[in-house]
């Protein structure tokens, strides 16, 4: 634990510059993490917990289940009884057989007197039918409907069992007892003969359980059969009796240790859950029973829950009889152990030690230098290309912030280089690869613009004023060029070479140079630079080379060189001799027609360099309704 500390404090009061990668310190603090014995004894503490919790609960659910089981048991050997009682009525009515119906009918409310049935019938095989029923209930309002639905049951039967070669020579009860309606409502009945024996679900309604036999006897040594029985029985009226039978087997209440057993028992009637006092336990909590009751009722199965308050625990299991409509619930409770009472601070202990260790040591690998990218990142974001990312970790955070700075070096250097160099030619030359960067050029269709500025006051020449001037000159005409789809091709002294091309037509990018060119001179105007300086320039249309002119080894100059080139300069050199503002064009732009310009045919003239005579055609802006 010592060793432990010293490392992990070392560590972190003096950084982590061990020249590590991310993955040998993951490990390192994983490693770290197992030295400290306090979490590997807060650990094992809270397992044992867990375990010794978790024994506990599973000894507690198999108690629950075998008194549960129990109860069950005790209600399905009562039940059983009852199916013994009509077996014996079906023996002593093969006894009459041959007797008249007033003795069946005698036999049939003797048997019933004690019984709780609601009525009781006996088909005769093939002849008559007897019935005996329960004055009390032969005045419900659904009497005559249940009376003859098990009549077409028992003709139903009768009609099935005459066909069916397959009568067993020992045939049991088809019915009893087990049956349950969904919804509460009367259910069709079938009949099935299978390996010799009938076993049928008779119609069954909310509040009757059925319990169906053959009459049957042996005669000549062989099975014969007189009839068929169906006895009704009240299932409120059966609970009755059941309740007085088994009340002194069950214990509804009883102390284990510290275990605390109840037990509660309900019936269902008209869908709500009634509990029965003598089976239910008077220290269990009646409300909470029934709401369980209803669930396991609504869900047709057995159901657990577990609950906890500030000094018990509470488990439960509930089962929905299907015999009768009856729900066992068994209810165990305990008071909390005191080591889950005295020891509940320590998984929360354990937590917080955890969550601490993994933020310290996650801030200190991670966070930190992650923050310093993600600040570095902001910063050059914002535009400052000349921050440098200082990150000295030795792994992979180190290597992200090398490469952003030489990333934001690149990016400086490409800023200064478009100072001096057209975007254009830089992404041209980009996209080239080394073999193909050799001179070279093809033939272009273009328009070349030179422009230039002459102070009228030669006093001035060289002053720092007249280079404020020129520059913001050379930055309108850039602008203007940039704006008409053309190229500055290059800056000679107070001299600048525009460079217009179209791949729409010829008249396009003439279009644009002769308006480029008026702009240039309006921007002139509206800033009041042409009352110090001349504006001239020249402009000349016509095929010309456009490539990299140069040297091997050398320099090369991206431009554009020919006939047309050298026309476009000595015209504004020509213009450079009014004494006003003027633009010209060559001959080979007379054509060209638009809404914007006019061009004002000139005298001819000779060109330095031609032989031959040249006329001019002055630019100048239309004006309004011309």
């Amino acid at each position: 634990m010592l060793v432990g500390s010293m490392v992990f404090f070392r560590l972190y009061l003096y950084g982590f510059d061990l020249r590590l990668t991310i993955a040998v310190k993951i490990v390192a603090a994983v490693i770290f993490a197992c030295m400290l014995p306090v979490l590997s004894l807060l650990l094992s503490t809270v397992a044992y917990n867990d375990y010794e919790t978790n024994a506990d609960k599973e000894k507690i659910l198999r108690q629950l289940k075998m008194r549960n089981s129990l109860t069950q048991t005790l209600i399905t050997n009562a039940i059983g009884r009852y199916e013994q009682n009509t077996r014996e009525l079906a023996a002593s009515l093969y006894s009459l057989k041959g007797s008249s119906d007033e003795e069946h009918r005698k036999l049939l409310a003797t048997w019933c007197g004690n019984l709780p049935t609601a009525g009781v019938i006996y088909k005769k095989l093939n002849s008559s039918l007897i019935e005996h029923w329960d004055q009390s209930f032969a005045q419900t309002f659904d009497f005559k409907a249940r009376r003859d639905a098990i009549w077409v049951m028992l003709n139903s039967v009768e009609e099935m069992y005459l066909a069916s070669p397959l009568i067993s020579a020992h045939p049991e009860t088809v019915s009893s007892l087990l049956a349950d309606t969904a919804n509460n409502q009367p259910m069709s009945h079938f009949l099935l003969v299978s390996n010799a024996q009938m076993i049928s679900l008779p119609r069954v309604t909310h509040d009757s359980r059925v319990s169906f036999m053959l009459a049957t006897g042996m005669k000549s040594g062989k099975t014969d059969t007189a009839g068929f029985v169906l006895v009704d029985y009240d299932a409120f009226r059966l609970i009755q009796n059941l309740t007085r039978e088994i009340s002194n087997q069950i214990a509804c209440h009883e102390q284990d240790g510290d275990l605390k057993i109840d037990v509660a028992i309900g019936k269902v009637k008209n869908g709500h859950i009634e509990l029965i006092d003598e089976l239910t336990s008077q220290t269990i909590n009646h409300d909470q029973v029934i709401r369980q009751m209803e669930s396991c009722h609504k869900l047709k199965k057995e159901v657990q829950w577990a609950d906890r308050t500030d000094q018990t625990e509470i488990f439960a299991l509930a089962h929905f009889d299907q015999n009768l409509p009856l729900v066992v619930l068994t209810q165990i409770s305990r008071p909390l152990s005191a080591s889950s009472a005295d020891f509940w601070w320590l998984p929360l202990a354990y937590t917080m030690l955890i969550i601490s260790l993994v933020v310290l040591i996650t801030r200190a690998i991670f966070i930190s230098p992650a923050q310093q990218l993600i600040n570095g990142f902001e910063e050059i974001a914002s535009g400052n290309l000349e921050h440098q990312l200082i990150i000295d970790t030795g792994d992979e955070f180190e290597v992200i912030g090398d490469e952003c700075n030489s990333m934001t070096e690149s990016l400086l250097e490409k800023a200064k280089l478009e100072q001096y160099v057209s975007a254009e030619i830089l992404e041209e030359i980009r996209q080239t690869t080394e073999v193909e960067l050799q001179p070279g050029g093809e033939r272009v269709e273009a328009t070349v613009l030179f422009a230039a500025l002459r102070l009228e006051n030669a006093a001035e020449h060289h002053s720092t004023a007249q280079l404020q001037m020129l520059n913001l000159f050379l930055g309108i005409a850039d602008t203007i060029c940039t704006q008409n789809a053309g190229r500055l091709d290059k800056i000679i002294g107070h001299t600048i070479m525009m460079v217009f091309r179209s791949s729409i037509s010829d008249a396009h990018h003439q279009e644009m140079a002769c308006n480029a060119a008026l702009q240039i001179k309006s921007a002139l105007e509206s800033s009041g630079m042409d009352k110090k300086f001349v504006f001239s320039a020249g402009l000349s249309a016509g095929t010309m080379i456009s490539g990299k002119i140069g040297s091997r080894n050398g320099k090369l100059d991206y431009t554009v060189i020919g006939d047309a080139v050298n026309t476009a300069a000595r015209l504004k050199a020509h213009a450079a001799t009014f004494p006003q503002s003027t633009i010209i064009c060559s001959e080979s732009m007379a054509a060209l027609q638009s809404e914007l310009f006019t061009l004002v045919p000139g005298a001819e003239i000779r060109l330095k360099g031609k032989s031959e005579l040249c006329r001019i055609y002055q630019l100048t802006a239309a004006t309004p309704g011309s």
